[in-house]
């Protein structure tokens, strides 16, 4: 029997270091080996090697085996649902929390005062697993939740620009590109918000393609296939460390377009405030709007961000042209006036 205990902590054991492996480094087939190797040490390890202990020792302390094997249960089974993004991961991590305090600790306790040869090594020994036990269900649970990730791919597919403001902006595109008196600035403002958003989907596309293998351009309906969705290192890796310089080149852009469409707004005008509002600045006291927007943001979220920055500067550069149109409207009427 001793020697299927043993069989059984080394396959669980093993398969759960390699499915932590394949984890940390993206491969496939992470989810199945941290799977069979945290069930297998639940349900077969645990329970052998703790009866073969009970049986060992006369079967006394019944109550002990019992408050081990639920706290282990709890701990393990919490670990395995947090890292897969099953129902219910974050109530067992909380369970799998208290348990060695509220359920083990108690019981522990009672024993140990109880028994005649009490040991303070192995006393303070418990207390200091239970202790790393905690915190280590506590760095599970603060880990981005699947609801969180999903809804963010939710948001994005609701954000995109409606066809009203498409049609809208490409016939005041073709109306101003007409008139001689607009067309530089109206040139300068589409060349602009073009070569923006193109840096934007070029980020898009290279965060899926490391998050995912493949880029699915612009189709966020595919994007809830993306197998690297909660990762929090791809984002920073694309925007930043790199020899392209992209945040750098995102920054000035941004800018640029920023000024380009302000100069049609008089300052602290409710059009110039709402503009503000959509275009991001960065503060030369403060870190830069890339770094506190995209730096450890989880890939979902990151994508959401770039997204939402998208529609932001369609909103933006509609808003200009709107303007624009209103004032050669009023230049035509004046001019028919004068006549």
């Amino acid at each position: 029997m001793k020697n299927k205990i043993y069989y059984f902590g080394w396959i669980g054991s093993l398969l759960t270091v390699l499915g932590g492996l394949f984890k940390i480094i993206h491969w496939p087939l992470a989810g199945i080996l941290l799977t069979l190797g945290l069930v297998s040490l639940t349900f077969l390890f645990y329970p052998a090697a703790l009866r073969s202990n009970y049986a060992g020792l006369g079967k006394k302390n019944t109550s002990l085996y019992v408050a081990i094997f639920i706290t282990i249960f709890l701990e393990t089974l919490g670990a395995l649902f947090t890292i897969q993004h099953w129902p219910y991961g974050n109530k067992l991590v909380i369970a799998g929390i208290l348990a060695p305090i509220v359920i083990f600790m108690p019981v522990y306790l009672y024993y140990h005062i109880k028994s005649d040869s009490q040991s303070l090594t192995n006393f303070f020994s418990i207390l200091f697993l239970l202790a790393f036990i905690s915190v280590m269900d506590s760095l599970l649970s603060v880990r981005i939740s699947k609801n969180i990730v999903d809804t963010s791919f939710q948001t994005i597919t609701a954000t995109d620009i409606s066809d009203y403001s498409t049609v809208k902006r490409a016939i005041c595109y073709k109306q101003l590109l007409s008139d001689s008196i607009h067309n530089e600035e109206v040139l300068t403002l589409k060349q602009q918000s073009e070569a923006l958003s193109s840096v934007i989907t070029n980020i898009e596309n290279e965060i899926i393609t490391m998050a995912d293998g493949n880029a699915h351009l612009v189709a966020f309906d595919k994007y809830q296939t993306i197998k690297m969705k909660d990762e929090t290192q791809i984002p920073g890796d694309v925007i930043f460390f790199n020899d392209k310089g992209i945040d750098s080149e995102l920054i000035n852009k941004m800018e640029a377009f920023r000024q380009t469409v302000l100069q049609h707004f008089k300052p602290q005008s409710d059009a110039a405030i709402y503009i503000s509002g959509l275009i991001p600045e960065s503060n030369p006291n403060d870190r830069s709007w890339p770094q506190r927007w995209f730096k450890g943001c989880p890939v979902a979220l990151a994508l959401q961000e770039l997204n939402n920055l998208q529609k932001n500067i369609s909103l933006a550069e509609l808003e200009a042209l709107s303007t624009l149109c209103e004032k050669e409207m009023e230049d035509s009427v004046k001019s028919v006036v004068k006549q």
